[in-house]
């Protein structure tokens, strides 16, 4: 227990020489009114929640100092912003920081054992020790959902002690200790080897409860034993649910604390179930050990987007990389159940999900105060364009024809003409004839695929003089994708030539005489039924 001295906000003091600045949590501030409440409607009205209420049984404390209080984090980067506070020694004095490792001050004048927390711990060590100091509250509580859960941090003036009390091959007997029950429908209580002897059965407790303050692995117990960084123990702890606290530099009165742990068990909705919170000093009434209880009934909202895309070939078969669906909420805080089209996904806790299916997703976003709630999203099915056609409408040869383009593919498009603007319109129109690059891109991020078209034209001139260029006049029927056939007559009219889809085009003569340079007229009749006039120029 430490000497009396209430810090809040900064502190500043001298050790070995050196001046050390440091910040406090707050506990009971003035300016709350959980303050002034006692431990029945602290926690009747603290750890109640939309998700389930909690009725106050009994509280048993075994001195006369006040070992209980509300709690705020004030501007300290302590995890949680508030919450109760149930401890050894007296509440006040757990503000921080701590000063020194050993013990300082007088103990506390609650002495009394309490039969629960003894059996506990003496279970625990393997010896009989007695406990001092022992803080029991007691609460009904009639769940909402099939969880119920405890978010909380242990601290402890053990930790760093000279004496090794963290270890097993050390002064075990002065090991505070706690625990967290639950008794009720579908709780199985624990039991122990009360005789040594494995063919025997094993007993239960006499608290004929459940201690849910457990390792992440779901057994391991939690307390000094089990979390620390103490090499020299032939208990080797779980060190990365431990955190050193400086000499001078906490914001609580330790010198060691978890990480925020979760005590959880699983309940029938509706039905009652009796908790017991118990702490105690063992073996010393001066080296103090906190719980700290986190009552945020904040609820983080999940950023789901209404709908994601998974990318899928020609077959159907989908492609990576898939879609992430992603809460952005903190794991440390929240806990998560995912659902692919109503059906549970057992190995999917985390805060987002690979999806690697098209489908109805789902995910139970459950908070530290136990409460849940469901959020939905879809997965569609997109691709890239597998090949597209295209054809032209309107008047050939002229500025205002009609491009649309036909894709197969399961997604939705966008069509852009060289640089222009891409649309999602499949239609261009006002094409003049000419080369152009056409890219069909997928909106939702499946890709791509371009490719070169001609808008077909009718040559303005030829050159018939036998050096390999331009010698020939014609129309590639074969870009126009239609046959047809060409009339071609002189200026005033007269019938010189005609050409067909299979013609390699005309080289300016007519009956075997070599016509002048000079303006000619073609006629071009399509098979569909159109018709175009126009003229073009021989040079020679």
């Amino acid at each position: 227990m430490r000497s009396a001295g209430y810090f809040i906000g900064f502190f500043f003091f001298a050790l070995n020489g050196q001046h050390l600045f440091s910040q406090s949590i707050l506990i009971d501030p003035p300016n709350s009114i959980y303050s002034k409440l006692d431990l029945p409607n602290l926690v009747n009205g603290l750890l109640s929640s939309d998700c389930r209420t909690v009725i106050h049984e009994s509280t048993l404390l075994s001195g006369d100092n006040k070992s209980y209080g509300y709690f705020e984090k004030g501007s300290t980067s302590f995890p949680f912003e508030k919450g109760i506070l149930l401890t050894t020694g007296t509440a006040i004095n757990q503000v921080g920081p701590n000063l020194n490792l050993e013990q300082t001050s007088s103990p506390s004048s609650g002495t009394g054992q309490y039969a629960v927390i003894n059996e506990i711990l003496d279970n625990r060590m393997g010896n009989s020790v007695s406990t001092q100091n022992h803080i029991s509250t007691k609460f009904w509580v009639v769940p909402q959902t099939d969880k119920f859960s405890i978010r909380y941090i242990f601290a402890s003036e053990s930790y760093g002690n000279v004496n090794n009390i963290e270890c097993f091959n050390g002064m075990n007997e002065l090991q505070d200790g706690f625990a967290i029950l639950i008794k009720g429908p579908g709780i199985l209580p624990d039991t122990f080897d009360h005789d040594n002897d494995t063919s025997t059965p094993e007993i239960e407790f006499s608290h004929g409860s459940k201690n849910i303050a457990l390792l992440p692995d779901g057994i391991t117990e939690v307390g000094l034993h089990s979390i620390h960084d103490n090499l020299t123990c032939s208990n080797l702890g779980f060190s990365d649910y431990y955190k050193e606290i400086p000499l001078g530099y906490g914001s609580i009165a330790s010198n060691g604390m978890t990480i925020p742990l979760i005590a959880e068990a699983n309940v029938i909705p509706g039905e009652e179930y009796l908790v017991e919170i118990v702490l105690a000093n063992r073996g010393d009434n001066t080296l103090d050990s906190s719980l700290y209880i986190d009552i945020d009934k904040s609820y983080n909202e999940p950023k789901l987007l209404n709908q994601y895309f998974i990318c899928s070939d020609e077959t159907g078969r989908y492609i990576s990389p898939f879609p992430i669906i992603d809460t952005e909420i903190a794991e440390l805080d929240y806990r998560f159940n995912w659902y692919y089209n109503d059906t549970i996904l057992n190995s999917e806790n985390s805060s987002f999900i690979v999806a690697n299916q098209s489908g109805d997703y789902t995910v139970e976003v459950i908070n530290p105060s136990g409460c849940s709630k469901f959020y939905s999203t879809k997965v569609e099915s997109s691709s890239a364009p597998f090949e597209f056609t295209y054809n032209l409408e309107g008047n050939i040869f002229s500025n205002d024809q009609n491009l649309t383009i036909h894709v197969q593919g399961f997604g939705d498009y966008l069509f852009q003409l060289d640089d222009g603007i891409p649309q999602q319109s499949n239609s261009f129109g006002n094409i003049s004839p000419g080369f152009y690059e056409l890219k069909v891109t997928d909106i939702n991020g499946c890709g791509n695929r371009t490719s070169d078209i001609v808008v077909v034209d009718y040559p303005k001139f030829f050159t018939p003089n036998n050096d390999g260029l331009n010698d020939l006049w014609n129309i590639n029927f074969d870009a126009l994708g239609i046959n047809g056939r060409i009339k071609i007559y002189d200026r005033y009219g007269k019938f010189l030539k005609i050409l067909d889809s299979k013609s390699a085009g005309w080289d300016g003569i007519y009956n075997g005489k070599i016509l002048p340079s000079s303006d000619y007229w073609f006629e071009l009749l399509l098979d569909n039924g159109q018709s175009f006039k126009n003229h073009f120029t021989l040079k020679r």
